[in-house]
């Protein structure tokens, strides 16, 4: 550590994170039939579309300083 810098603190868990996980769609198949069909670079495309829309309209910092105030979340 470098003299006089303060010690790095982990980031807050977020309520809806899931602390281990191990992607994997043989489960839906099986149970489910289902099958994605979207390839990958398409999804891509319209999540981050999305997450840039919620953070321009301040959803998504909004939500986030209501759960550090211990306000309930909304949805």
């Amino acid at each position: 550590m470098l003299s006089g810098m303060p010690r790095p603190q982990p980031a807050p868990v977020y309520p809806y994170d899931v602390p281990n996980r191990v992607p994997d769609v043989r489960k839906a198949k099986a149970i489910l039939g289902f099958e994605a069909t979207t390839p990958l670079d398409a999804m891509l495309d319209e999540v981050i579309a999305w997450v840039r829309g919620e953070m321009e309209a301040d959803v998504l910092t909004s939500e986030m300083r209501a759960w550090r105030s211990g306000a309930p979340l909304r949805g």
